[in-house]
């Protein structure tokens, strides 16, 4: 998928430079790949019961 390194890049600066690598980045899709959805979530975010940050392709995700 085309977006793929880029969200996935996003994503990875956001868990290196402000997490310092104590997140988890992970890719889910559906639809055959045609939707992605690229989330980013620690533990101290998961406890708290916030959503992750999310970057997202194709459909809407609900």
């Amino acid at each position: 998928m085309r977006h793929d390194p880029v969200a996935r890049q996003a994503l990875d600066e956001l868990h290196a430079e402000l997490l310092l690598g104590t997140g988890d980045v992970v890719r889910t899709s559906r639809d055959g790949g045609l939707t992605v959805a690229w989330s980013l979530t620690w533990r101290e975010q998961r406890e708290a019961g916030v959503r992750p940050v999310i970057a997202q392709s194709g459909r809407e995700l609900s």
